[in-house]
């Protein structure tokens, strides 16, 4: 089962790799004046693994600074 969802997850992520990068698709974009800087699937998994470790008193300090 793993096996299929990384085969799952690579196809994914290349196939937004692909969009972002279609001429059409960038044009659609550029007409709506919308920025579009899209990371690397790995590159987001990454950042997302880090913020969910992140130490429960570094979010409770967070909640207090930020008021949430």
């Amino acid at each position: 089962m793993a096996h299929r969802q990384g085969e799952r997850v690579g196809a994914l992520r290349d196939a937004f790799q692909k969009m972002v990068r279609d001429p059409e698709f960038v044009a659609d974009l550029q007409r709506t004046d919308v920025e579009l800087d899209p990371l690397p699937g790995a590159q987001v998994e990454a950042l997302v693994v880090r913020t969910l470790n992140v130490p429960a008193a570094v979010r409770d300090r967070a909640k207090l600074a930020f008021g949430r």
